[in-house]
């Protein structure tokens, strides 16, 4: 990957040894959203029973809930009001109330890396973020402080601050994961998971893999998205297929991190 070395899943002292690039199969089960697949794999490989996680951009609540189920102490941060009521709705339907009693979640910037530490007790095990694509919502009902508003520049510092807040929080050892949703825009510089890179090793992390996360079952996405790429008709199907898959992407892309226990693990990566 450009802009970082293959040696950082090899940290002195790191127990957590990755290959630089890793394939989960999310969403392969018609039957559950890939999200809750993809969610549940964090939690449960990043984290202990009762550690605390939080969630930066918790959307409709689900990663709360699987957090709760799973026994962690749950915090989180979304900056749509609307989304903030509906998890709160979620929460009190779909949760014990022995399980709401380890959810604290708040509308809030992700950005602001004070109010994340104010808001939670204590250091944290592992630090979701998802990072909508670049210039992705525009309507005018979109909050103003929502990152899929940003495009170039703007966006890109904004990330940088998210992933300096939640560095902020973790502890040493803790982890962190980027999600990154939704397809980028050609041409309008590093793609977001080179930048995530290069933002995390500024915030004093550590990279460990870059994750390519399914989020459709592929033998029948490919099947329905290959017939309708433009110029399927004079492709054969594999390639029809393949031409598919690059426009209408079955992934998302998630950057693993971890604060290093040692000062010197800060090293790796540059």
């Amino acid at each position: 990957m450009p802009g970082h070395s293959s040696r950082a899943h090899t940290a002195p002292g790191d127990d957590d040894l990755r290959p630089p690039l890793g394939v989960w199969p999310c969403g392969q089960d018609p039957h559950t959203h890939y999200s809750h697949d993809l969610t549940r794999r964090l939690i449960t490989g990043l984290s202990r029973p009762g550690q605390a996680v939080a969630f930066l951009g918790h959307r409709d609540g689900t990663p709360l809930i699987e957090a709760a189920r799973h026994d962690r102490r749950t915090y989180g941060v979304e900056v749509d009001p609307d989304r903030v009521h509906t998890a709160e709705r979620r929460i009190r339907a779909d949760l014990a109330d022995e399980q709401r009693h380890d959810v604290a979640h708040w509308r809030g910037d992700a950005r602001a890396a004070a109010q994340l530490r104010d808001g939670t007790d204590g250091p944290l095990a592992l630090v979701v973020a998802r990072l909508p694509a670049p210039g992705s919502r525009t309507a005018s009902s979109t909050h103003r402080n929502h990152l899929g508003r940003l495009r170039g520049s703007a966006y890109s510092h904004a990330v940088g601050d998210v992933i300096a807040a939640a560095a902020g929080v973790l502890e040493p050892g803790g982890h962190a994961a980027l999600v990154c949703g939704g397809a980028d825009e050609s041409g309008t510089g590093p793609d977001r998971v080179t930048a995530c890179a290069h933002h995390a090793h500024a915030a004093g992390l550590v990279y460990l893999q870059h994750v390519i996360a399914l989020t459709q079952p592929v033998g029948a996405y490919l099947d329905e998205m290959g017939a309708g790429a433009p110029g399927a008709g004079c492709l054969g199907p594999a390639q029809a297929q393949a031409a598919a898959s690059v426009i209408h992407p079955a992934h998302d892309d998630v950057v693993l991190l971890r604060k290093p226990v040692r000062e010197a693990e800060g090293e790796v990566g540059r």
